[in-house]
């Protein structure tokens, strides 16, 4: 037999809720010009509130109490898979560009790394006049003679990540293709890749870990109910 859960919502939490949608949006005209947009009055609107608002206490009350992670926890997580709580690696770089269209013929992509060739073979041995090179030639941001700030490797293109995390300090690229067209970079600086110190990482680690369990408890919990059929019942 189904099971019922019989939650009332509270209307002092509903209007809450759609006050923070508003203060989203902007002001009270955006509200009313999202509502006329989307052929909603606000009635229909306050009832999905409602639904949200009767959905979330329910999860609360499922898994309330029940996602608990200890200190011993926290310590294995943190000497076992150390790596999840490191310090993302970033790189400083500077860039030369060449751009080549993606439809450009063979011509115009041969000319482009003759091109780029070219200014690679100006570069000094200690790269001092990079910058100089970038200001001269690149087709890229110029500013800061190609600073490109520091950077995770997900934020680059793969080929211009795997030649920039292979560099060492100081150390120029030879030319990289990419959909963009062709690069030099020169690595300037890497901060993070370290792992903090457990008493300073610790209540991060916690956290995470919590939330990792109440993912979990919320997938077990949705897959108990489709099985037993139960059900909520919102009641005005």
């Amino acid at each position: 037999a189904a099971t019922t859960r019989r939650i009332v919502p509270s209307e002092d939490l509903v209007e809450k809720s759609k006050q923070e949608f508003v203060t989203t949006l902007g002001s009270t005209q955006a509200f009313e010009q999202f509502l006329k947009e989307n052929n909603l009055t606000e009635k229909v609107f306050l009832e999905g509130v409602r639904e949200d608002v009767i959905i979330n206490r329910f999860i609360e009350l499922e898994t309330a109490h029940k996602a608990n992670v200890s200190d011993t926890e926290v310590k294995e997580a943190y000497e076992k898979t150390p790596e999840r709580f490191a310090a993302p690696l970033e790189l400083r770089i500077r860039q030369l560009l060449i751009r080549v269209p993606e439809d450009a013929s063979q011509e115009t992509q041969n000319a482009a790394r003759e091109r780029i060739d070219q200014i690679a073979a100006q570069i000094e041995p200690d790269g001092a006049n990079f910058e100089k090179l970038v200001k001269l030639h690149s087709e890229g941001p110029k500013k800061n003679g190609g600073d490109l700030g520091f950077v995770t490797r997900e934020q680059l293109p793969k080929e211009l990540a795997d030649a920039a995390f292979a560099l060492d300090k100081g150390q120029l690229s030879p030319p990289i293709k990419s959909a963009l067209g062709f690069h030099l970079i020169r690595l300037e600086d890497r901060r993070g890749g370290t792992l903090p110190p457990f008493e300073e990482a610790k209540e991060k680690i916690r956290s995470q870990l919590q939330h990792e369990q109440e993912s979990k408890l919320l997938t077990e919990l949705l897959q108990k109910l489709r099985q037993a059929g139960k059900v909520i019942v919102y009641i005005h």
